[in-house]
């Protein structure tokens, strides 16, 4: 899921369920233009992310985000579709991992 999406173009990853999953997010990026977004699973809102731009002489880091994902949304299912939604007009850049865990368990 590298790169950059616009806004109006989501971003779609379909993931196995996981016994009280957690969805597990690696960011990252040298974007210059503002980035923010909403993280859908099967259509219900889990959270939000926003990067300001970064000058040009900053790196990109990597950072890792953690969502818990209620259990509902996975109930007697055995794959999630999960979409990350630009917002504001703004881009949806540097998804560099996505994947789904038991619970809380350390990266």
């Amino acid at each position: 899921m590298d790169g950059v999406e616009k806004a109006g173009s989501p971003s779609i990853c379909l993931l196995r369920v996981r016994i009280q999953p957690t969805l597990w997010v690696t960011y990252g990026g040298d974007g210059r233009r503002k980035s923010s977004f909403d993280i859908f699973v099967d259509g219900q809102k889990i959270g939000d992310h926003a990067e300001p731009p970064r000058s040009p002489d900053q790196e990109g880091q990597l950072a890792n985000v953690d969502y818990v994902i209620p259990s509902d949304l996975t109930a007697g299912k055995k794959k999630v579709t999960v979409r990350f939604v630009a917002t504001n007009g703004n881009e949806i850049r540097g998804v560099f991992g996505i994947r789904t865990v038991r619970g809380e368990q350390p990266r």
